[in-house]
């Protein structure tokens, strides 16, 4: 988790974008780890984004990076519909 987020706020800070290749193989991994705790399917998945941005979850975001709940739930987002279809 802590490597995945240090390195979304890496390509943050870089001004990738959030649907960048780069971005979504990170989100990528996210996915993977996630699958550790529960298969999320397309819609789940994206859900799970606008979940860390509007929920307590977003403090272990921000933790990394102020900005970084709302980045990895466009992410999120975009990688469900990019890569789950």
């Amino acid at each position: 988790f802590d490597a995945i987020c240090k390195e979304l706020t890496s390509l943050q800070q870089k001004k990738f974008r959030f649907d960048s290749k780069e971005v979504l193989a990170v989100i990528g991994r996210h996915y993977r780890w996630l699958k550790k705790f529960w298969i999320p399917t397309k819609d789940s998945y994206a859900e799970h984004g606008k979940f860390i941005e509007e929920s307590e979850l977003k403090k272990a975001y921000e933790a990394f990076h102020p900005q970084l709940p709302q980045f990895i739930s466009k992410a999120i987002q975009a990688y469900a519909e990019k890569e789950m279809s």
